[in-house]
């Protein structure tokens, strides 16, 4: 089984499925074993179909469906941080400018003067660990990362002490 490409997208895995699917209706063995699928359901059993192609993709990958697939890649394009990239606004969240400035991008841009400003940062925001997992393991803090990985009830900060007698 191969192993996802870096920056997988949808597109890359349309195009893949295409080119499956013209091999097998050009009579391709390998092509047309790959399509071939018991549960098929398909008008005419023996012309390959897109939805086959796209299946024998997925399964290809370790998918158990193109559907699924297709929503592992929805979510890793919500969940991918390039930190090359300018961002498309300026810095608004102070955990965001953090991890930009803190994390290495293995260019000419990593330095002293980029780690310092993120250390200037942190001490203006100190805060900015509790908001953002990626803030907290950008500073190294062992302690904010375990309050974002512990289960919610343990996240909530501890209520106040009542003087009242209340519970």
């Amino acid at each position: 089984m191969p192993s996802l490409p870096n920056n997988p997208n949808l597109d890359h895995f349309r195009r893949q499925a295409k080119s499956l699917l013209r091999e097998a209706k050009s009579g391709d063995e390998r092509a047309l074993e790959l399509v071939a699928r018991p549960q098929s359901h398909a008008a005419d059993p023996g012309l390959p179909t897109l939805a086959q192609a796209q299946f024998a993709v997925a399964r290809g990958y370790g998918f158990s469906s193109w559907p699924q697939l297709k929503h592992y890649l929805d979510t890793a394009e919500v969940l991918r941080r390039d930190p090359t990239a300018a961002p498309a606004a300026p810095d608004t969240d102070p955990a965001d400018a953090f991890c930009r400035l803190a994390c290495l991008v293995y260019s000419e841009k990593d330095g002293p003067d980029r780690w310092a400003a993120a250390r200037a940062l942190l001490a203006e925001h100190p805060d900015l660990v509790t908001h953002s997992i990626a803030a907290a393991a950008a500073a190294a803090d062992p302690d904010a990362i375990r309050r974002h990985l512990a289960p919610t009830r343990e996240r909530r900060p501890p209520k106040p002490d009542r003087t009242d007698g209340r519970r």
